[in-house]
């Protein structure tokens, strides 16, 4: 660029005239331009550079408040709101609903059954037991009357009192009266009587015959005695009479008949005289067939048993027995009193002891009845021997001093019974073990099935059947019963009626059976019948319960169906349940902007339906969102809006959800048939929501803050050489979120020509905290002296309150460059070139002085050089000339001058002359040689005059 600089040669001679003349031919000093030659002053160069001239149309300005000159940038960061990053990721949840919501509620019946009584036939038997013999005490001795020596030797009375001998005789028979205590009369079947001869004579007696007679004299049968002698005064012998066959009165004639061997010397007086014998009588094992007598007490014994009725099928081990009673009978034909101690070890009593049965019968008692209850008693028996046995006494009462007819055949008739609570019954068990006679203990009924449908047919795909069998009654396996249970209503899967066997069932028995795969037809009144047959097993021994009972349950639960048909008129199909709001942002409250529920449904049952779909977190107009969609036989998709629905969640939850119902209604006036297998599938999509607010934890939302591209044209190329030290770069940012915002940025400076690029990064900045947003390393991307800065980056908004989408993020970025920088030797400034038309019209030239005045006001040096040329173009090829070049220092002033030699000085002889200045800067050093930065201030320039002086040989006549 240059600037021509014109003057008219006559104006040019005319001002020479005025200003300057001078007669003096030696070269012309500026002291003394009046002289005797003409000469011209020409202007050629005169120049003020200040920093403004450098920076003409650039962004280098005075700093506000400051002499100092600064690069300074304004870059308006664009205005970024949140907008649509308030969004949330599209939220997802498939789900089927199944008619497996044709429910049938559980059903359950209970059986209870028991046995029938169990028992065995009453049971009589009479017993006669006579007393037969009879046992009397022992008689204890009892003497006769003495029989006197005059009695059976009447020759005594003859003898003097003196000593005689006494010739062997003879007795005279003798009789003396006797009389039991005992017994008036008595036929003795057994005993001894015991005849002893107590010899008190004074003489010895030989062998004695005793002889028992009536009291009429007649001899008693069998009634003698022979007691064998001699038996010698002051001695006794014994003679022993069986009275087995012989009866006896109360009171008897003892004769005794016998002889004597005599005696020698025998003093003879009334002692001797007087002198006697007796016959003592006693008796011992006195048994007799019938007597009056003193009886002493007398035992019948009898033991034997009773057989139950071999019609009886129950065979009893061992029995409780439930109801029962023992009677007994009891007639005493005798003329004494009785005690019936009787003992039946068939029969135990509750603390298993055999019971025990004593009576008191009064003398000659009639009908006497005993009536003993049997109930929780117990029968302990043989199987083989089905016979209760019994054991009693009788024991008759001692009559004393009383005499007491008897005969051994007076009896005492006993009958023994066992018998139900009334004659005639059975006797039944409450326990027992043994062999039961076979029981049919079956049992028949229905079990509802209770649904809102009517079904009237249905494969299972699901269910189950459980028979749970609590027996109470059997107490071992053996001789459990079998049941045989049929369900007509409910087919296996090969289409037969369902039956179970239960064998040999006892205690708990769980029988669960798996539906799946049957087949359900249920009865017109929607029932299932059952039949059940329960057997018992005779041939085995078990042990019963028999109070207690059988417990059968048909439990029938969980159905559901693979294939159902029927009328459905039942509650809708319900599916309730969540969805997961899988984001980082607990929403307590939300304003929906976008968004929309998309549902996919898929009616794979292949009816119509409708359903009935809510959410309960999404509110409009205090109303949640319901809606109601008819589907065709195969389904559909569905879009509702959500904008302007309001979210409201638990800002506590983790994750957060949003609550359904989706609520299907089947049509419940036509017979169908549904798929059960199959379903109604229900696709939801919660789909581009984005929010106009959110109140709650917000999750990070990153606003892209788009690329701010700058183009930096305002840096002129006059000091790219220059290296800024001192460079203020910063974004002030405006923001009306009420929440942290937190800033990450790049900023990047590209020099394009040099290929240089450099990057200056912020992160983590709270913006909200402090707005003013200084970037680091600022020097390093002002002095590659970019053409192009860019600013780009993410602001991240999180935390706990309330984001619009209105809010913002604004900024203005702000370069200031202060003119203090390093400047690096030889830096090169261009002037522009100026033009001087001389319009010489062929006037000889004599000389041309140039001059220079230079005064640099810079903080750093400045070395001038200046070139001419005639031709523009001459400038940069060598071919121009230099005119003179000058160092001139920081902070001073200079002048000089240089005249041209002859070859310059034609350079003004034409009638074009161009000028170009040239300004090299050398910047400041300290001690050490370092370059220090320099300053630019406002008031700083660098001041240059450049102007010729031309002498010219003027011819005056013209």
């Amino acid at each position: 660029m240059y600037k021509p600089i014109s003057f008219s040669i006559k104006i040019l001679l005319f001002s020479s005239l005025i200003l300057f003349t001078s007669c003096d031919l030696k070269i012309p000093t500026k002291e003394d331009l009046a002289s005797w030659t003409t000469k011209l002053e020409v202007p050629m160069l005169e120049k003020t550079i200040t920093f403004e001239d450098i920076i003409e149309d650039s962004l280098i300005n005075p700093m506000a408040g400051s002499s100092l000159y600064a690069f300074t940038k304004e870059v308006e960061v664009d205005t970024v709101k949140v907008g649509d990053k308030l969004e949330m990721d599209d939220i997802h949840k498939s789900f089927a609903q199944t008619v497996d919501d044709v429910t049938v509620e559980d059903s359950h019946v209970q059986e209870q059954i028991g046995f029938d009584a169990v028992g065995v036939s009453p049971i009589n038997q009479i017993i006669t037991s006579a007393i037969g013999t009879i046992t009397l005490s022992d008689i204890p001795a009892d003497t006769t009357d003495p029989y006197s020596f005059s009695s059976i030797f009447p020759e005594i009375d003859v003898l003097d009192d003196d000593t005689h001998d006494i010739p062997g005789f003879t007795l005279e028979p003798v009789e003396n009266l006797f009389s039991f205590d005992d017994f008036s009369h008595a036929e003795f079947t057994g005993g001894i009587l015991i005849l002893t001869i107590s010899n008190n004579l004074v003489i010895p007696l030989g062998e004695t015959v005793i002889t028992l007679r009536q009291e009429d004299g007649t001899e008693i049968t069998d009634g003698t005695v022979t007691v064998t002698g001699p038996i010698k005064p002051n001695q006794s012998n014994s003679g022993e009479l069986s009275l087995i066959g012989i009866n006896l009165p109360g009171n008897m004639i003892v004769e005794v008949t016998g002889s004597s061997p005599g005696e020698n010397n025998v003093l003879i007086n009334d002692e001797a005289r007087n002198s006697s014998f007796t016959v003592a009588i006693s008796a011992s094992g006195l048994e007799v067939s019938s007597a009056t007598a003193k009886l002493p007490q007398q035992s019948i014994n009898e033991n034997a048993s009773i057989q139950l009725s071999s019609a009886d099928s129950n065979k009893v081990e061992s029995a409780t027995i439930l109801e029962g009673k023992l009677v007994i009978s009891i007639d005493n034909n005798m003329a004494v009193s009785s005690t019936v101690n009787m003992n039946i070890p068939t029969i135990q009593t509750p603390d298993e002891n055999p019971i025990q049965i004593l009576l008191n019968i009064s003398a000659n008692e009639t009908g006497n009845q005993h009536v003993v209850s049997l109930n929780d008693h117990s029968l302990v028996m043989d199987l083989i021997d089905q016979s209760v046995y019994y054991e009693y006494t009788v024991q008759t009462e001692d009559s004393g001093d009383e005499l007491v007819t008897i005969n051994s055949t007076d009896d005492i008739v006993i009958s023994i019974s066992l018998e139900g609570e009334t004659p005639g019954d059975e006797i039944t068990f409450s326990d027992f073990t043994g062999r039961v006679a076979p029981q049919d203990l079956g049992f028949d009924g229905t079990i509802n099935l209770d649904s809102d449908s009517e079904i009237k047919e249905a494969l299972l795909g699901n269910g189950l059947l459980e028979i749970l069998i609590q027996n109470n009654v059997n107490q071992t396996f053996s001789g459990a019963p079998t049941a045989v249970i049929t369900i007509p209503e409910l087919r296996t899967t090969e289409g037969i009626a369902y039956e179970v066997t239960l064998d040999h069932f006892y205690g708990n028995l769980n029988e669960p059976i798996n539906l799946n795969g049957f087949s359900l037809l249920p009865n017109s009144d929607q029932q299932l019948s059952y039949n059940a047959d329960v057997t018992t097993q005779y041939e085995e021994i078990g042990s019963y319960s028999l109070n207690d009972s059988i417990f059968i349950d048909i439990k029938v639960s969980g159905l559901s169906f693979n294939e159902v048909r029927g009328f459905f008129s039942q509650d809708a199909m319900v599916d309730s349940n969540s969805i997961s709001i899988d984001d980082s942002t607990k929403i307590e409250t939300a304003t929906i902007k976008t968004g929309e529920m998309i549902l996919n449904i898929v009616n794979n049952i292949g009816i119509v339906a409708e359903i009935d779909f809510t959410i309960l977190e999404f509110i409009k107009n205090g109303a949640i969102l319901d809606t109601t969609l008819s589907l065709s036989p195969s389904g559909g998709s569905f879009n509702i809006d959500l904008s302007n629905y309001q979210l409201e969640l638990d800002v506590g939850e983790d994750p957060q959800t949003v609550h359904y119902i989706s609520t299907i209604n089947l049509p419940d006036d036509e017979e169908m048939t549904l798929s059960l297998n199959d379903s109604i599938a229900v696709d939801v999509t919660l789909s581009n929501l984005t929010f106009e607010s959110v109140t709650g934890h917000i999750k990070p939302v990153t606003v892209e803050i788009e690329p701010v591209v700058q183009k930096i044209d305002g840096l002129p190329d006059e000091i790219h050489d220059f290296e800024f030290t001192e460079v203020n770069m910063f974004i002030d940012f405006d923001t009306d979120i009420g929440i942290p915002v937190i800033l990450d940025l790049e900023i990047k400076a590209s020099n394009y020509s040099s290929g240089e690029i450099e990057i200056s990064t912020i992160s983590a900045w709270d913006i909200t905290i402090d707005n003013w947003v200084i970037i680091p390393n600022a020097e390093a991307l002002i002095n590659i002296f970019p053409d192009t800065i860019w600013a780009s980056g993410e602001a991240t908004v999180s935390g706990l309150g309330t984001v619009t989408t209105s809010q913002y993020v604004s900024g203005l970025m702000t370069v200031e460059a202060p003119l203090s920088f390093h400047v690096p030797d030889d830096t090169k400034l261009d002037i522009d070139i100026q033009e001087t038309d001389l319009e010489l019209d062929g006037e000889v030239l004599e000389g041309v002085v140039v001059f220079f005045d230079a005064e640099n006001d810079f903080d750093f040096g400045n070395a001038v050089s200046v070139d001419a040329a005639s031709d523009l173009t001459l400038f940069g090829s060598n071919d121009e000339d230099l005119l003179f070049s000058i160092e001139i220092p920081a902070n001073a002033a200079h002048s000089d001058s240089i005249v041209l030699d002859n070859d310059k000085i034609g350079l003004f002889s034409g009638d074009k002359l161009f000028v170009k200045a040239e300004v090299s800067i050398s910047g400041n050093k300290d001690e050490d040689g370092h370059s220090v930065p320099s300053l630019v201030l406002t008031t700083d320039s660098l001041n240059l005059i450049l102007y010729g002086r031309i002498e010219v040989l003027v011819d005056i006549s013209e």
